[in-house]
């Protein structure tokens, strides 16, 4: 495997970043995690300070990048049986 001459730099919102350092750790590859909201993204990457955006919903439209979707991401929020009904649908 290639190595870079400094980290890969990783843009996603934090949560993202939770799911996917664990599935990039035995790569090898050495990432720096950034955690922002979707509107620095487009105006960073644009600046050549970010490798690897990854934007949920529309991505930022920047033209010297290519976007690709990658999967669907589906949101849950759990309760016990008690909250759910003391707080309602």
């Amino acid at each position: 495997m290639p190595t870079l001459e400094r980290p890969l730099v990783l843009a996603a919102p934090s949560f993202v970043n939770e799911l996917l350092l664990p599935a990039l750790a035995p790569t090898g590859l050495s990432v720096r995690a950034v955690s922002l909201l979707p509107e620095p993204l487009g105006r960073l990457a644009g600046r050549g300070q970010l490798d690897l955006v990854v934007a949920i919903g529309a991505a930022p439209p920047l033209a010297a990048w290519t976007s690709e979707p990658v999967t669907e991401l589906v949101h849950a929020l759990f309760a016990s049986p008690g909250r759910a009904a003391a707080t309602g649908p």
